[in-house]
Protein backbone atom coordinates (compact mmCIF):
# COMPACT_ATOMS: atom_id res chain seq x y z
CA UNK A 1 0.00 0.00 0.00
CA UNK A 2 1.30 3.28 -0.96
CA UNK A 3 1.60 5.83 1.70
CA UNK A 4 -0.28 9.20 0.38
CA UNK A 5 0.62 11.19 3.35
CA UNK A 6 2.36 14.19 2.16
CA UNK A 7 5.57 15.59 4.19
CA UNK A 8 5.54 19.83 5.59
CA UNK A 9 7.91 21.71 7.95
CA UNK A 10 7.40 24.47 9.57
CA UNK A 11 9.29 26.48 11.03
CA UNK A 12 8.58 28.16 14.88
CA UNK A 13 10.21 31.92 15.04
CA UNK A 14 11.12 33.63 18.31
CA UNK A 15 13.70 36.09 17.77
CA UNK A 16 16.79 35.19 18.46
CA UNK A 17 15.47 31.85 18.70
CA UNK A 18 13.64 28.93 16.51
CA UNK A 19 12.36 25.59 16.42
CA UNK A 20 11.80 23.09 13.44
CA UNK A 21 8.81 20.45 13.14
CA UNK A 22 8.74 17.86 10.54
CA UNK A 23 6.11 15.81 10.07
CA UNK A 24 3.31 14.39 7.50
CA UNK A 25 0.20 15.31 7.21
CA UNK A 26 -2.94 14.46 4.49
CA UNK A 27 -3.21 17.60 3.01
CA UNK A 28 -1.64 21.35 3.05
CA UNK A 29 -4.75 22.28 4.89
CA UNK A 30 -4.65 19.48 7.66
CA UNK A 31 -0.90 20.64 8.16
CA UNK A 32 -1.84 24.66 8.11
CA UNK A 33 -3.88 23.40 10.76
CA UNK A 34 -1.91 21.84 12.70
CA UNK A 35 0.85 24.84 12.62
CA UNK A 36 -1.57 27.15 13.56
CA UNK A 37 -3.32 25.27 16.53
CA UNK A 38 0.17 24.80 17.92
CA UNK A 39 -0.12 26.36 21.76
CA UNK A 40 3.13 28.52 21.09
CA UNK A 41 1.78 30.01 17.65
CA UNK A 42 -2.20 30.17 19.34
CA UNK A 43 -0.66 32.28 22.28
CA UNK A 44 1.16 34.75 19.82
CA UNK A 45 4.68 33.40 21.32
CA UNK A 46 6.18 32.20 17.90
CA UNK A 47 4.84 32.95 14.33
CA UNK A 48 5.45 29.89 11.87
CA UNK A 49 5.89 29.65 8.43
CA UNK A 50 4.57 26.19 6.40
CA UNK A 51 7.08 24.60 3.82
CA UNK A 52 6.04 21.22 1.96
CA UNK A 53 9.36 18.88 1.61
CA UNK A 54 10.26 15.94 0.57
CA UNK A 55 12.80 13.53 2.01
CA UNK A 56 15.98 13.73 0.06
CA UNK A 57 18.43 10.44 1.72
CA UNK A 58 16.74 7.71 3.73
CA UNK A 59 19.02 5.52 5.95
CA UNK A 60 17.38 2.45 6.92
CA UNK A 61 17.59 1.72 10.52
CA UNK A 62 20.38 -1.17 11.09
CA UNK A 63 19.87 -3.59 13.97
CA UNK A 64 22.51 -4.45 16.04
CA UNK A 65 22.59 -6.94 18.86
Amino acid sequence: MLNLKQQFIYILKLIPAFGVVIFEADSEEEARFLMETDPAVEEGIMTAELFPYRVALWRAKTLTS
